[in-house]
């Protein structure tokens, strides 16, 4: 299982070292910038690796932390790649408008903590996670994946059953890294089911990585682009 991204103002750290304690306790992996990052090293690029590989980001939020531009910027960043973001508001916040949006949780009082509620939303996002694919795609040598800039909005994931039958269609939880793409699939996922991305990036190129089965076991599919791309159309096909 990948980890849980915390992020909290300096402040807040007895609360977050009670926080860590406890989901460690519960068997999952905490990732915290100043436990990882060495000094020399980029601190953003491995700040923002981190969010994109946790399958959670937890912000403690106090006056302190909504005050923090490190701290608005983790859960915003995390907010963008599409990372689940658990409020926990552990001093009493005016939250951002965004913030206010998701279930968050009050830790305010000191006796009535809800951290089995904590423990059941983590295990949700767990378990939707554990069903996530990436793609790892082998582009051409004229194609720069880093410059790939995708309209999510009007990028389609469909799902269809063993029958051919539509399941779902919707924009997909995409993520890029390069030459490597995450999505996130449904947790009602049936072994057989079909899976097709159609993808558009902001300059109207379309990319299609053609359906492909499920299979609970694998979660990386490899993809390879024809070797002859016609005009703006990419199309990826899955090996």
């Amino acid at each position: 299982m990948s980890h849980i991204f915390i992020s909290y103002k300096s402040e807040d750290g007895d609360f977050a070292d009670v926080l860590i304690s406890k989901l460690e306790r519960e068997g999952y992996s905490t990732w915290v910038d100043n436990d990882r990052i060495n000094a020399g090293e980029d601190w953003r690029n491995n700040i923002d690796q981190a969010i994109k590989e946790a399958f959670s980001l937890i912000v403690i939020m106090s006056p302190e932390a909504k005050a923090s531009e490190y701290v608005t910027y983790e859960w915003a960043f995390a907010w963008g790649a599409r990372v689940k973001v658990i409020p926990v508001l552990f001093k009493p916040t005016e939250l951002h408008p965004r913030l206010e949006t998701l279930q968050y949780l009050d830790f305010t009082s000191r006796t009535s903590r809800p951290w089995d509620k904590l423990f059941k939303v983590l295990k949700n996002a767990a378990i939707e996670y554990a069903v996530s694919f990436k793609v790892k795609v082998r582009f051409p040598p004229n194609q720069n994946p880093f410059e790939i800039d995708f309209d999510q909005d009007n990028c389609r994931l469909e799902i269809r059953d063993l029958e051919g039958r539509i399941k779902l269609i919707r924009p997909p939880n995409l993520l890029l890294g390069g030459d490597i793409w995450f999505f996130k699939l449904p947790i009602d996922m049936s072994p057989g089911d079909s899976v097709r991305l159609e993808l558009i990036e902001n300059n109207d190129r379309k990319w299609k990585i053609l359906p492909f089965a499920f299979d609970p076991h694998e979660t990386l599919v490899e993809a390879h682009p024809k070797q002859e791309i016609v005009g703006d159309n990419h199309e990826i096909q899955i090996q």
